[in-house]
């Protein structure tokens, strides 16, 4: 399966998510399988990435400019199309299996999209544009302490979003993973990276400088565009972690803080952040509703967009 969360229009309505842990997609009837190219392009005509500092090097491959609409998963999507045809598909399904198909209509929605062919997808045209030679690198800095475990699905969909927006706009990309409590652990993957558990303390300066260990030794700016997102409570305890922030923008292109917060208490380093995001634009940042959960629009302020609306 495919990891991405969804929407079109209405929060919630359509999502993916990978592994089959129990209890997680089986128990709500909204998540199904999306391919992850679909996806990627629908985020990416939706979120664009800040503008970082310029680099050598650029080729002839896509990024594009749409045109025309035309049945394709190579294009600008169509999704209100798209949506169209799903409804389609999921009236048909549920009535071949005897079932009213509004009755419920986020069943209607799964067996839709469950059952999309390719001549569903509609997009419009496009021309190539350019897009550099030079790769992404994206660090995700994780609080494990158990002060953010009600946060971590909201996390997780972030996560998710930011690698289908990169895979969109880069043509070489890596993803790393390090998660924190008073000590930093540098993960193989997203899945070991959100079941990693920690206890005891917190010390966000040191997950952000294992982060810049890590450009420094395997990403060299020439070649890579490299993002750090911090995610967690901000809660750092009095360690000061803006200065170690402040160091990681001079090896970097873009920071962002993505903050769970406890109540309307701010923490003193989710203000540094702040602060910092109105004198730098290579700073963004964003507060995860403790209802809503993550949406798109997280993802757009975090990375500065200038239309922030779901």
């Amino acid at each position: 399966m495919v990891t991405k969360a969804i929407d079109f229009g209405v929060q919630g309505m359509v999502k993916v998510e990978r592994g089959n842990e129990p209890g997680e997609e089986e128990s709500d009837p909204s998540w199904v399988d999306i391919p992850e190219e679909l996806y990627s392009r629908f985020l990416g005509e939706r979120v664009r990435l800040p503008k970082l500092n310029k680099k050598p090097g650029l080729s002839k491959t896509s990024a594009r400019k749409p045109g025309r609409s035309r049945r394709s998963l190579s294009g600008f999507l169509r999704e209100d199309r798209i949506m169209e045809n799903a409804v389609g598909r999921g009236v048909e399904a549920l009535i071949r299996d005897g079932k009213d198909p509004f009755e419920n209509p986020e069943d209607m929605i799964y067996k839709g999209f469950e059952g999309l062919q390719l001549s569903d997808i509609i997009v419009k045209s496009t021309k190539p544009t350019k897009k550099p030679d030079v790769k992404a690198v994206v660090v995700f800095v994780l609080d494990a302490s158990g002060s953010v475990a009600s946060y971590l699905d909201a996390f997780k969909r972030f996560v998710n979003d930011m690698e289908a927006l990169v895979r969109y706009n880069y043509k070489g990309f890596d993803f790393r993973f390090i998660a924190f409590d008073t000590a930093a652990h540098l993960l193989k993957n997203r899945d070991e990276f959100f079941k990693f558990q920690l206890g005891g303390g917190t010390n966000y300066s040191i997950g952000i400088e294992r982060a810049k260990k890590l450009f420094e030794d395997e990403y060299p700016r020439a070649a890579w565009d490299r993002y750090t997102f911090v995610l967690g409570d901000m809660e750092d305890f009095g360690h000061q972690g803006m200065p170690s922030i402040k160091s990681l923008l001079e090896e970097s292109e873009y920071f962002g803080g993505v903050a769970g917060l406890h109540g309307e208490y701010m923490p003193d380093l989710f203000q540094g952040i702040v602060s910092e995001a109105g004198s730098n634009d290579a700073v963004g940042h964003t507060v995860i509703d403790k209802d809503g959960g993550y949406v798109i629009r997280n993802l757009r302020e975090v990375l500065r967009n200038e239309e922030e609306s779901n």
